[in-house]
């Protein structure tokens, strides 16, 4: 009986989060990396445990800075400001050169860079922490108006949303 080819899985963490805040991710993540290759994408990584996982690649697009030509209209107004052109030059550049076959976005702010770099056939999870609202529960800072409206417009082209908590609107 020969060895199945893991599957791959492009895992996307809002970059005005921090990772190590939130130590339930790192364990989904490393509980993931039984199954599936795991290409975790964040924007300010401090956390040294995803790296000791052999199945588990992390890519800090926080650390480039080159010039490009593409200027990314079409998505650039819903990325939060820390994530440069440069940044999403590096990240398609990145995710190119891969063949995914699952996608999790958590939270709404990496949810239109995933959508817009990961091959089309992927299935897409998506993982909000709060669904359609303006005001964060958690942190109670207000949420951008046009990632509202993206989410949205985006919620039936995705295969799964996973429900965090019982109060969803």
């Amino acid at each position: 009986m020969g060895d199945k080819k893991m599957k791959r899985v492009a895992y996307f963490f809002p970059p005005e989060f921090q990772i190590y805040f939130q130590q339930w991710q790192l364990s989904f993540i490393n509980v993931l990396a039984k199954y599936f290759i795991v290409d975790f994408y964040h924007h300010n990584l401090h956390c040294k445990s995803l790296l000791l996982h052999k199945n588990v690649n992390v890519f800090n697009y926080a650390l480039v800075g080159y010039n490009t030509n593409n200027c990314y209209e079409d998505i650039i107004e819903y990325i939060p400001r820390r994530v440069t052109v440069e940044n999403l030059e590096y990240l398609s550049n990145t995710i190119s050169k891969y063949h995914y076959d699952y996608c999790i976005v958590n939270e709404k702010s990496p949810l239109p860079i995933a959508k817009s770099f990961i091959n089309k056939d992927a299935k897409f999870i998506y993982w909000p922490t709060e669904l359609y609202t303006t005001t964060s529960k958690v942190y109670g800072a207000k949420r951008s108006p046009l990632l509202i409206n993206y989410e949205k417009n985006i919620l039936d082209e995705l295969d799964l949303i996973l429900f965090a908590d019982k109060n969803r609107e």
